[in-house]
């Protein structure tokens, strides 16, 4: 048993690190070569592999949104091998799921705007320069995620879409959140706020990719349903219609409050639509946001760089000043070391100057007891010479 379970984790090793692979080297040139190889991984065979191989490729059209119709073709093949030998697709479930989880950050950065204005409030009043570069940092790091994110999941679910990969009702459930800063409080969105431009530029985005689509497909169920009704022979499964009247409605209302840029892109969309999806002669509708959103990014990056060099250059100040107080404090040791040193000579100065006075002393007392003794001595004489005197 235990050498089966490490057979099996060898395997989802393998297919987890092929599928990085594949996905890092495939382009539209070799895309015919890279399906090969990943269908030959099979890692709807393994349940405990999926979620990690979903995340590997949808991290993957992130950081290249120009390869979502390839990422998504290469998706699409592989739940038609699956199908062909079974009746559901783990990996398309497992998709559906990642695409949940996206559905879900949406609502999140709804609430970058709130945030993003409650922290300039902060930084700008904050007085503590370490302190306020530390946030300012926080601040750019949120808004690099925000501009990263801004059109991949959209871009990318929308290529899905177009290979029947996401049920119409999550694009629906998808936009309405999208959107949600037009059609929940619109007179309070007036002016726009960060967060609504990008929520509003992403929906925008997924309609210029899949709104033929969806047309195309309103119109199937229509004539379908038309035909049924002639026939007098109800359809045996009404499909859902997907509102693209309303919604081209609400991008109408969003160009009052949204910035210049993206209102002209709005309004280029509604009259594509209103065109048949034809482009007319001698207008642009060539997109240069996802670069845009790179080079914001690089901006960004560049910021939050120059921030991290200044607070290492304040770190470098610090420690500097930290050497210089050091070094003061080892000159004052010196200087401390300096003085006892002389006290210390001046102490033995003292000891060597009291033990010449002690020899002194002793001399002198020496002197005296030899005087003395001289005098003890001329005594003596004196008698024997007063003694002499007085018998003659």
């Amino acid at each position: 048993l235990q050498s089966s379970i490490m057979i099996r984790g060898n395997d989802v090793a393998i297919i987890i690190g092929g599928t990085k692979t594949i996905f890092n080297s495939v382009t539209q040139e070799n895309e015919e070569e890279m399906t090969h190889h990943l269908l030959a991984l099979r890692s709807y065979n393994y349940p405990e592999a999926l979620e990690e191989v979903i995340s590997i490729i949808v991290d993957k059209a992130c950081e290249q949104p120009r390869l979502c119709e390839v990422y998504a073709r290469l998706c699409a093949k592989q739940v038609d091998d699956e199908l062909s030998n079974d009746n559901t697709s783990r990996f398309a479930k497992a998709l559906v799921q990642r695409s949940k989880r996206s559905l879900v950050r949406t609502q999140e950065q709804r609430e970058f705007g709130r945030i993003e204005r409650e922290k300039k409030s902060d930084i700008d009043a904050e007085k503590d320069e370490q302190i306020k570069k530390d946030k300012q940092t926080e601040l750019l790091k949120m808004q690099y995620k925000v501009a990263k994110t801004r059109f991949d999941d959209a871009n990318y679910i929308s290529h899905l879409f177009l290979h029947g990969l996401i049920p119409v009702a999550m694009i629906l459930n998808y936009s309405m959140n999208l959107l949600a800063s037009v059609t929940d409080n619109p007179e309070k969105s007036i002016g726009g706020y960060p967060a609504d431009d990008i929520s509003i530029e992403r929906a925008v985005s997924m309609f210029e990719t899949i709104g033929k689509s969806i047309d195309e497909e309103n119109l199937r169920i229509e004539a379908a349903t038309a035909a049924a009704l002639t026939a007098q022979t109800p359809p045996k499964q009404i499909k859902m219609q997907f509102p693209l009247d309303r919604t081209f409605e609400v991008l109408g209302e969003a160009t009052a409050i949204v910035g210049g840029k993206l209102s002209a892109r709005i309004k280029r969309l509604i009259d594509l639509r209103a065109n048949g999806w034809v482009p007319k002669e001698g207008v642009d509708y060539s997109n240069d946001d996802v670069d845009e959103a790179r080079s914001k990014s690089a901006d960004l990056d560049s910021n939050i760089a120059a921030l991290a060099l200044e607070k290492a250059s304040l770190a470098i100040e610090k420690a500097s000043l930290a050497i210089v107080k050091a070094s003061m404090a080892t000159e004052n040791a010196s200087l401390v070391a300096e003085k006892a040193s002389i006290a210390t000579i001046s102490t033995e100065k003292a000891v060597l100057e009291k033990g010449d006075v002690r020899k002194a002393v002793a001399d002198m007392q020496t002197a005296m007891e030899v005087m003395r003794k001289a005098m003890a001595a001329l005594e003596v004489r004196s008698k024997a010479l007063q003694e002499s005197v007085n018998s003659d």
